[in-house]
């Protein structure tokens, strides 16, 4: 029976439809190994799970990548749980991953969670306690494997950057039985040591098994107990263990963390140069500007300084006072050319003057002054005043032409 045509949107459909309907796809755990991996800045992660013989397409939403205890990488040997789905859009089938351990230490990865969640509620991780490192280091306790490549490296590193480092090292097991408990007791040991600074504790790097001392609680224990700051050195950057959320610093390796230590002393040396330099030109600098400050207070008292306002207001007074008596003697000498033209016209216009000239002034009765004939015809008696006194005079009417005639009484 030959079935009838069908888009490939509805093959999609269809196949997404039977795998869905299958409940045994709702929950498998998958192992294989890690390759094609994608980690997208949103936080979704793609890879491939893949064995000798095939692989199959994996993806990890981001609120599920955030649960994760470690951070996944290629090559890594895995075991993923999830569903499998279809996705109808490329026709691809693949795992949606909703859990992911590391194969074959899952019992230990469960462990490691719930330790990492009791230190944490009980303030191990906490930042406020972590110490920070003295600023000068004159003694370095090291607490690691006597066989292994992390002393020595530690060792070269500090001689090589200060050789005036001492360092004391604590030989102990950093893997395999009773390791947890050497690390411990080397840090209690150096950590009652007066005259030690700074402890490293660490190893280089290794599987997951291989650092599992560095996760026990007795080693979380003596870290969080040390009244000197702790440096872990636990030589693997994409494991995070106990010890390094304990301490007091992280390093990557040993070396970086003998670098934290011990300042380069040629470095130190240039920065104390620096220093010094910039001491000196800031000196200079405000010494200049305090000189200059000088020069310009200087200025502002001059300025400012109340003899010699009182000098130039003794000045402007000296002028206004000479103003002030030209100007009254200019007053005067015009009052008096004035007083002197009004005692000429008065002078001139003095009756007495007037009369010693040989001029007569005529006065009715009443003391007028009779100025025209017509006037005089008025009067029966006037008065005529000359220079040297004054004479009466009677008027005589002629009915003739009534022309009065003077007669002297």
């Amino acid at each position: 029976m030959i079935c009838r045509h069908l888009s490939v949107t509805q093959a999609n459909h269809f196949v997404k439809s039977v795998i869905a309907s299958n409940s045994l796809l709702k929950n498998v755990e998958i192992e294989g190994e890690i390759s094609n991996f994608k980690a997208y800045y949103s936080g979704h992660l793609y890879f491939s799970l893949k064995d000798e013989e095939s692989k199959i397409s994996c993806v990890m939403f981001s609120f599920q990548a955030e649960q994760l205890s470690f951070l996944p990488n290629e090559g890594m040997h895995v075991i993923c749980r999830g569903s499998i789905d279809v996705y109808e859009k490329n026709g691809q089938y693949q795992l949606y991953v909703n859990a992911m351990e590391p194969a074959g230490v899952g019992e230990l990865f469960v462990s490691l969670q719930k330790l990492k969640n009791q230190l944490d509620q009980l303030g191990y991780f906490d930042a406020e306690r972590k110490k920070r490192l003295p600023s000068n280091i004159h003694t370095v306790g090291v607490v690691t494997s006597g066989k292994g490549a992390a002393v020595h490296d530690i060792i070269s590193t500090i001689q090589r950057r200060n050789a005036s480092i001492n360092i004391i090292f604590f030989p102990a097991k950093v893997q395999g039985e009773n390791a947890a408990e050497e690390i411990a007791e080397g840090i209690r040991t150096l950590d009652q040591r007066n005259d030690i600074d700074v402890i490293i504790v660490g190893r280089g790097g290794g599987s997951i098994e291989d650092l599992w001392a560095f996760n026990e609680r007795k080693v979380a224990d003596a870290i969080y107990h040390a009244e000197k700051p702790i440096v872990s050195a636990v030589g693997h950057e994409t494991d995070i263990t106990i010890a390094d959320l304990v301490a007091d610093m992280r390093a990557a390796t040993p070396t970086a963390a003998a670098e934290l230590v011990a300042t380069d002393q040629n470095y130190q040396s240039h920065r104390i140069l620096k220093i010094k330099n910039d001491l000196g030109y800031a000196f200079n600098r405000k010494i200049q500007n305090l000189r200059k400050q000088i020069q310009y207070d200087r200025r502002i008292i001059e300025i400012n300084n109340p003899r010699k306002k009182i000098k130039a207001q003794n000045i402007q007074l000296h002028h206004l006072s000479h103003q002030l008596q030209w100007s009254i003697q200019k007053k005067v000498l015009s009052a008096q050319t004035q007083m002197q033209f009004i005692q000429k016209q008065l002078y001139l216009l003095n009756p007495n003057q007037v009369l010693e000239r040989g001029y007569a002034i005529v006065f009715a009765p009443n003391r007028a002054v009779v100025e025209t004939a017509t006037q005089a015809s008025q009067w029966n008696q006037l008065m005529i005043k000359f220079n040297d006194g004054e004479v009466k005079v009677l008027l005589e009417k002629e009915s003739e032409n009534n022309n009065a005639s003077k007669k002297n009484i």
